[in-house]
Formats: C-alpha cells, sequence, structure tokens
C-alpha cells in the first residue's frame, strides 16, 4: 500500500472497518483509538475543507462528532484524505428506533433508553451547530449510538464549514420541504435545515420508526415521501390539513405532551424558521424522559403519561409486533414454592384467620328517633274520613229513594256509584305516598353503597380476592414453567428461523427498486427486517403492488434459505429458557412478599374500615330518616311498608 503521512510522520494501517463510495477507513496501527478515511478520488474541494476544519480545530469542540484531527497526505505531500476519532461500540441509528433491528441490537432497552438517545442526538447536532457548521446532510446512517444511549455523528467531513465549504448531498426522506427537488450541491445550509432532519431523527426513536411523512393519503393515486414532504403532509397532524392519516397500528400524536406535540406541529409545518432547534429538542426531551410511565400490564413498557393507558401495549395487538423485550437474565434461577423458607401453608391460614366485612346487609349505626306520622298524612287521613261519611250518606239516600219507588232506579243508580267512590276511592290518592316510599328506599340503599366506598369496604374485600389469585397464581408457578420450556422446545426450529430473519435489517441489504423512500415506508408500517416481510403485509402498503414487491420477497426468500437449523440447543435457546426461569422466580418472589405481607395488610385495612364504620354517617342517617317517615306514614293509612334490616356486626369472617 503506498506510504501515508500525517503532519509528516509516516502512520500504518490497521483494519479496514468501513468502506462507502468516498472511499475506505482503516483503523490506525499505532493508535487503536484513531482511524483514517482514505479517499478514492481526492480532491482540491475535499482538501480544502478538510484543512479548513483542522485549521478551526472543530475536533477539540465536541467527542460526539467524528470532526476531522489531521490531513493524511501520500508520497510528495499529495492529499489522501483525513485521521478522526474512531467511533467504537455505536450502532446505526435504524438499529435501534426499528423495532425488529432493535431486538438484535439493543435486545435489553426500554423506550426511556430511546427517549434519552433522542435527547443525546439532539446534544450531538447543537454542538455542531456551536462550532459553526451545519450537518447538512442528517440522516439514519450518519448517527451512531452506544449502548449507554450515547449519540455519536459520523461523515463530518460532508458537514458544511462556513459558506465556502458546503455540504453537497442529502437523503430525500430528511431533507427539508423547501429543499426538496433541487440541487444541494450548491446550496448554503443553515441550521433551520438541519432542524428539519433532527425532527424526523426524533419522530422515529419516539415513534418506533414511523417516518412522520408516511401513512394513508386520502387523495386519488399514489403520495411518495418527497413529495409528502414537499407539500407539508404531516401524516400524524392534528390540525387535519394534511389529507393523510398514519399508518395502522402506529402511536398517536395525542399520546405525547403538549409541549412534545407542539414542538413536531411546528417542526413539520410550513414555517421554517418556527422549527425547535436542538437545544429546545434536548430539553424536552429530557423532561419527557422524566414523566414517563410504566405500564400495569407489561412492566418492561415505559410510556409518555399523557397517553392515560400504554400505546405500546396497544401498537403490539393491533400490529402483531412485540416493540420490546424482557432483558436477558444474568444466571439461571429455577423457581421454588419453599424458597426462603417460605411456608405458604401458613400464610394463607394466617390471611383466612383475618376477619373481614361481608357486604350483604351492611350499614352504619343510625340515630333512633321516635317518629309520628307526618301532618301531610293526618290532614290525608281526615279528608279521607269526611269523604267517606258523606260517601255512606250519598249511598243511604240512594237506597231511601229506591225503597220509596222502584220506578227511581234510574236516578239512584249514579247516586249510588257516586257514593261509592267517595267512600272508596282514597286508593289512589294513598299511591303517592306508596311511590314516596319507594323514592326514599332507593335513596337509602344508593346512601348505603356510597358509605361503603368511603369507608373503604369493598377495597378491602378487594385486597382479599387479590390475596386468593396470588396464591392460585404462586401454586401454578412450577406447572407454568414447566410449560413454557416445553412450548420452547416445541417451537426451537420457528424461534431459530425467527431469529435468523431478525438478523437480516432491510437497511443493509441492496433490493433492486427498495430505496431509501420505500425503506422509509416500509419502516413506518413495521417493516424493517426479513422477519417482517410477507405479501400479505407488504400488499396491504399503499405504493406497495404484485409488480413492485416481487424484489422485496425474492430477497426475503432466498434469506430464508440459507437457514440452518440446529437441532440441539443454541446459546440463544439456552439463553431463552434462562430467561423463562427468571420470570418465573421474579414472580415466585414477588408474589411470597405480596402473600407474606397478606395478613398484616388485611389486618390494618381491617381496623381502618372497622373504626370509620362505628361512627355515624350524616347522609345515611338522613336517608334512614326519610325511609322511615315514609314507613310510618304508611302504616298510619293501613298500608303495610317492609322493615329495614338491622346492620349486622361490623365485621365477620368471610
Amino acid at each position: 500500500m503506498t506510504a501515508l503521512y500525517i503532519r509528516g510522520r509516516p502512520v500504518r494501517l490497521g483494519e479496514r472497518v468501513g468502506r462507502g463510495g468516498e472511499g475506505e477507513v482503516f483503523v490506525l496501527a499505532d493508535r487503536p483509538d484513531q482511524a483514517v478515511k482514505l479517499y478514492s478520488s481526492p480532491d482540491d474541494r475535499r482538501r480544502e475543507k478538510i484543512e479548513a476544519m483542522v485549521a478551526a480545530g472543530l475536533s477539540a469542540r465536541s467527542d460526539l462528532v467524528a470532526f476531522p484531527l489531521a490531513v493524511v497526505q501520500g508520497p510528495g505531500g499529495a492529499f489522501a484524505g483525513f485521521a478522526m476519532r474512531l467511533v467504537r461500540g455505536h450502532k446505526p441509528l435504524f438499529e435501534l428506533y426499528a423495532p425488529g433491528a432493535r431486538k438484535v441490537a439493543f435486545p435489553d432497552v426500554d423506550y426511556r433508553f430511546l427517549v434519552r438517545s433522542a435527547a443525546n442526538v439532539a446534544v450531538a447536532v447543537a454542538k455542531v451547530h456551536e462550532a459553526g457548521a451545519v450537518v447538512g446532510d442528517i440522516n439514519h446512517s450518519g448517527i451512531l449510538v452506544s449502548d449507554k444511549a450515547t449519540a455519536a455523528l459520523i461523515d463530518a467531513d460532508s458537514f458544511q464549514f462556513g459558506e465556502r465549504h458546503l455540504c453537497r448531498v442529502g437523503v430525500p426522506e430528511y431533507t427539508p420541504p423547501e429543499l426538496q427537488s433541487r440541487r444541494l450541491d450548491g446550496i448554503v445550509r443553515t441550521p433551520e435545515h438541519d432542524a428539519f432532519g433532527l425532527a424526523v431523527v426524533i419522530f422515529q426513536l419516539l415513534f418506533m420508526g414511523r417516518h412522520p411523512f408516511v401513512g394513508r393519503y386520502r387523495g386519488s393515486g399514489d403520495m411518495p415521501i418527497e413529495r409528502a414532504i414537499a407539500e407539508h403532509r404531516f401524516a400524524y397532524s392534528a390540525k387535519g390539513r394534511s389529507d393523510m392519516s398514519p399508518p395502522p397500528g402506529a402511536a398517536r400524536l395525542q399520546d405525547f405532551p403538549d409541549e412534545i406535540r407542539a414542538m413536531f406541529e411546528a417542526a413539520f409545518g410550513g414555517n421554517a424558521s418556527a422549527r425547535p432547534r436542538a437545544p429546545q429538542w434536548a430539553d424536552a426531551l429530557r423532561r419527557l424522559e422524566g414523566s414517563l410511565s410504566r405500564c400495569s400490564t407489561n412492566d418492561i413498557h415505559y410510556f409518555p403519561s399523557a397517553a392515560g393507558g400504554c400505546p405500546w401495549c396497544r401498537m403490539e395487538r393491533e400490529s402483531g409486533i412485540v416493540l420490546f423485550v424482557a432483558p436477558l437474565p444474568k444466571g439461571a434461577t429455577r423457581s421454588d414454592p419453599g424458597a426462603a423458607g417460605f411456608d405458604l401453608a401458613g400464610v394463607w391460614k394466617s390471611i383466612q384467620a383475618v376477619r373481614l366485612p361481608a357486604l350483604d346487609g351492611l350499614s352504619p349505626p343510625v340515630t333512633q328517633t321516635a317518629l309520628q306520622p307526618s301532618s301531610e298524612v293526618a290532614a290525608f287521613a281526615g279528608a279521607v274520613r269526611t269523604r267517606r261519611r258523606s260517601g255512606l250518606a250519598v249511598l243511604l239516600v240512594a237506597a231511601a229513594l229506591l225503597g220509596w219507588s222502584g220506578d227511581l232506579w234510574l236516578l239512584c243508580l249514579p247516586l249510588a256509584w257516586w257514593g261509592y267512590h267517595l267512600t272508596w276511592q282514597g286508593g289512589s290518592d294513598l299511591r303517592r305516598f306508596t311511590e314516596r316510599h319507594g323514592r326514599a328506599r332507593s335513596a337509602y340503599d344508593a346512601a348505603i353503597v356510597d358509605w361503603r366506598k368511603r369507608v373503604g369496604i369493598e377495597e378491602v374485600i378487594a385486597r382479599r380476592r387479590t390475596l386468593e389469585n396470588a396464591k392460585t397464581t404462586y401454586d401454578g408457578l412450577p406447572s407454568e414453567e414447566k410449560r413454557r420450556l416445553a412450548e420452547l422446545t416445541t417451537k426451537r426450529r420457528e424461534n431459530q428461523l425467527r431469529r435468523h430473519m431478525e438478523s437480516f435489517p432491510l437497511r443493509r441489504a441492496k433490493i433492486r427498486g427498495i430505496g431509501a423512500g420505500k425503506l422509509a415506508t416500509l419502516a413506518s408500517y413495521g417493516i424493517d427486517t426479513a422477519a417482517q416481510v410477507r405479501r400479505d403485509r407488504v400488499l396491504a402498503i399503499p405504493g406497495f403492488g404484485p409488480v413492485n414487491s416481487q424484489e422485496l420477497l425474492a430477497w426475503r426468500a432466498s434469506v430464508e434459505s440459507r437457514f440452518v437449523y440446529n437441532p440441539s440447543p443454541t446459546q440463544q435457546d439456552r439463553q431463552d429458557e434462562d430467561r423463562v426461569r427468571r420470570e418465573i422466580a421474579n414472580e415466585a418472589s414477588r408474589l411470597r412478599g405480596e402473600l407474606s405481607a397478606g395478613a398484616a395488610d388485611l389486618r390494618a385495612a381491617g381496623a381502618v374500615v372497622e373504626r370509620r364504620m362505628a361512627a355515624s354517617d350524616s347522609m345515611v342517617d338522613r336517608a334512614y330518616h326519610d325511609l322511615e317517615q315514609a314507613r310510618i306514614d304508611l302504616e298510619a293509612l293501613g298500608a303495610a311498608a317492609p322493615m329495614i334490616a338491622p346492620s349486622p356486626s361490623p365485621l365477620r369472617r368471610l
């Protein structure tokens, strides 16, 4: 190989760590923390930019960016390339934001890691701007992320530095609307242009690889991603002006706090100057990470509290894609119902011995008052007596007339009917008192229900049921472990094939007819590795048909054809088994703690409830008084009403 020099001193190259269209990257043999990029076609324009960056000392401004450290020369001082800090232990951004690739590249991370990574990407971009440069070509392959969520920017030789040394390239799906379909080699970039690409990257991290301008177009024809960007068709916008809707199973903009929603709307709106800058994103994302909630259904899910419920559970149900996997346990521990001296029978006996309130017929003590029939009843009874006396008098007159002359029967008949009506029609008037009693009964029952909620009876009983479920689950853990381990054995070939397919991300493949735009579209519909490429799923995506999908499906078939099944347990198979055992052991430990504290918890809760139950309650007192008054009124009118059952002893064993 041609002799190479840095600052006049010869250098030796180590292993090659990268190759691209512009050249190759090698580790320096004597400086393993540095690398050199050698251009295939070095020219004066590249040389002048590298020399300017080195002279400005950009590499000292930030260790998050692989700025040029020194010029690399060949024989006779000819420009060959540049030296830079070697970024180790980092992986391309798309291997983090795409769920399929993430399971292979970052198997143990959760959503907090994605938010933190997004914040650190924003910090790295801010460092570029502080150094007086502009990234220009922000894209998924120029950003690397470590297993500690730190971000590093590479390909710094393509950055714009000043207004003379321009960034001449760009990836369409990260290019802002005002630069779409334009030649980029003569345009002076600004931080506003970077703000758009940065917002796309952050959106992809927060929305599981979805692109903000990919979705279902409600108009006629296809909507390529480049056109959607140029026309400001933000598919997730809540403003409803894009004629686009998100792909099925995607997170919603409403799942995020107002601050994040507003920033995305501003970043993808029509006003370039309103786009949030990198420092704003870094601060907002730190606040977002600090406000995340943990899912009560799947404890490896962390989600924005503004969502109300877990959007990742919803996405997994709707898309069938597992977004996060449980961290790999360190070592295997078999579940043991008797672990740590735990005596389930004794613990459960203690729980059963705790006396709990029974809901049936339970009510607070009430103030007993000697009640008399109401004045309304007395007035009603007097009116009834007067009416009955009048009715009897009319009946007597009718009888006397009929006895005096039978020919008067036509006159006597209506008189008799009128007398009968006056004497016995009080039943319809009595209905208002029976209805009043019914309303009082309903009000009393409602007051009792409300009282039970306020004193906490239902919560204590629900806690007892929870302990019963915990015991049932604990008893079944050994069988559950055996079932899950047997399922792993039964599905060993299926799991090995799935892992094989997941190890082939689409971003690393070269498939004819599948460019950057279609890759972004596929990722937005949850297809980012060979494992998700299925004919039915691909054909359901706008812009993909039987013809232009053939190459993609053929690539998937070629990847599958390379799979070799290993009937013996592989290291990954054993790790899967270890994960099952650890999950069972963790669940057993959790249940032991819950059950061990169960009796004490119930006794403490029962004591609180008993004190509350011993006190009278004004709302129940008032409802009881109204019901008793209604009962006494009915009895005074000669109508029967049911007595209120007395409250049982406050506590009794269930």
